[in-house]
């Protein structure tokens, strides 16, 4: 039995989803990495529509507050590329050491 992993993937404009990086596209090659990686995907979470300039995003605001809890719910957050999760590197960080503080590592899947 792998690590527990959430998925989570994010488009914001219609372009991005025409372009290659459609929600349906990210889900396929992130669950193929599960796979190969041994990660137990436990949910994955959707935001459409939204950019990564912020937090504000309500399927991503679900997934940290999960991952924040005692116990966290997953071990693993897998995005498809750093820029799906947060765009603001300073806010990224902070973010990342939150999560990782409370045994949660954020992993790319590019």
């Amino acid at each position: 039995m792998g690590r527990k992993c959430f998925i989570y993937v994010r488009v914001s404009t219609s372009k991005q989803a025409d372009g290659g990086i459609s929600i349906p596209d990210q889900l396929n090659s992130l669950r193929q990495f599960a796979a190969d990686n041994d990660l137990d995907v436990e949910e994955e979470f959707a935001d459409r529509g939204r950019s990564a300039r912020s937090g504000n995003r309500p399927e991503f605001q679900r997934m940290i507050a999960a991952c924040l809890v005692s116990p966290p719910e997953a071990e693993v957050i897998l995005v498809y590329t750093s820029s799906r999760f947060y765009r603001d590197e300073a806010e990224s960080e902070v973010l990342i050491r939150k999560l990782a503080r409370n045994g949660v590592e954020l992993k790319s899947a590019t």
